[in-house]
């Protein structure tokens, strides 16, 4: 029998630490929101980003499924396990669902028209 899969209070303080200069270290994030934004099709609606972070990719894609939408109402929530991440990603756009949870046990209901992972 295998150990309990379980992640540390450990594994996720680092995030914790690293997330006042993640978007710094990442830098240009453009590349891959431009990719990710491609990926939206016009019946689109709803989009989840497991492992969203600091929410960089996950706020453009609302943007542009919104834009894209005529108003109509859109559902956008985003992932993460480390606090410190989604308050960075919620001060990026407060309409979006920013969840805090673990990626192996999604604390989300219902379908979603496109799920990624950034």
């Amino acid at each position: 029998m295998g150990a309990e899969n379980t992640v540390s209070e450990g594994e996720f303080a680092g995030y914790q630490d690293l997330a006042a200069y993640y978007d710094l270290i990442m830098g240009d994030r453009r590349p891959f929101i431009d990719f990710y934004v491609s990926l939206l099709s016009p019946p689109d609606r709803s989009v989840l980003d497991i492992g969203c972070g600091s929410g960089s990719v996950t706020a453009e894609m609302a943007r542009a499924l919104r834009e894209s939408d005529g108003g109509r109402k859109v559902r956008i929530a985003g992932i993460d396990g480390s606090e410190a991440m989604l308050a960075a990603a919620a001060r990026r756009d407060a309409a979006i669902a920013w969840i805090l949870g673990d990626i192996r046990d999604l604390p989300v209901a219902g379908p979603f028209d496109l799920a990624i992972c950034t």
